[in-house]
Order: C-alpha cells, then structure tokens, then sequence
C-alpha cells in the first residue's frame, strides 16, 4: 500500500473547511485500523463512516461493510492514570470509496479540560502509518472533529 497523498488535514463537520482528502492506494481489500489517541482525562469518541454510508461508534460496534468497534477509552480509564487514551476501529476488508473519520467531546470526566488535543492515525495490519493528523476539540461544543481518507 502507499500514500498518494500529505496528511489527514481536519475539517469541521457543521462548516466544512477546504481540506485535503487523503487518499490510500492499493488498499481495497486489505485490513486497516483506525486509531484517535489524546493525553488528557476526558472522554472522546470515535466515530467511523465507511463508503455505503454505516457509522460504526460506541453504540453500532459493527458495519455491515464489516468495520468494527476495537478499543474505547472513557471516564474509567480516565480515572485509573495518565494517558495517552486511545480508541480504534478495525477495517478487516477494506472497501473502495471514502472513509470518515469523526470525533467528538463526550465527557469531562470531571475535569475542568474544555479542549482535548487528539491524534488520528490511520494504519495497515502490519502497523505501517499510511495517513496521521492532529487537531482538538471542544467540550459540549456539538462541533465534532472529522477526517476523510479515500480508500482506492
């Protein structure tokens, strides 16, 4: 597999800003992992829209396109330590056409943190990184984070 393009460039969903869709060569087919990680003690979500337009997140653990939730972080883990705090979505057969990646503030899990920064990483089975961007979001702000990356 290879990247035919730069990094994941973050876009907000309500305002959708010009952003860079990346785009994943020779992948249709293959397994992918889809990985958000952050430092601070709050609850994120990940939420995964593959190509025929399924969502999978915390409460659709599996696509009928076959993605499915992996590992969540929440107030629990949020509360035994420091982070970093991850949560990941297995693509096990890729599809061809565009993925969206989305995150979103669920929780302060107590704390007064009211913007997480967050890492997107998007990688094979075997862990090679084929796309990566940052960005933040906000608490209660209804304005999730989102990624798109084309899967050809």
């Amino acid at each position: 597999m290879r990247l035919a393009a730069g990094l994941l460039i973050g876009c907000v969903l309500a305002m959708p800003a010009r952003a860079e869709v990346v785009s994943i060569a020779d992948a249709v087919g293959t397994s992918l992992i889809v990985e958000i990680a952050w430092n601070d003690p709050v609850d994120l979500d990940i939420f995964l829209t593959d190509p025929p337009g399924e969502t999978v997140y915390f409460a659709n653990r599996l696509a009928k396109g076959g993605a499915v939730m992996g590992r969540e972080s929440g107030c629990a883990e949020a509360a035994q330590g420091d982070g970093p705090y991850s949560e990941t979505i297995r693509i096990p057969t890729a599809l061809s056409g565009r993925y969206r990646v989305s995150v979103d503030f669920i929780k302060d899990c107590g704390n007064t943190t009211l913007k997480a920064d967050l890492r997107v990483v998007v990688k094979s089975a075997d862990g090679t990184v084929l796309g990566r961007g940052k960005s933040d979001v906000q608490y209660r702000n209804l304005n999730p984070v989102a990624w798109e990356f084309d899967v050809k």
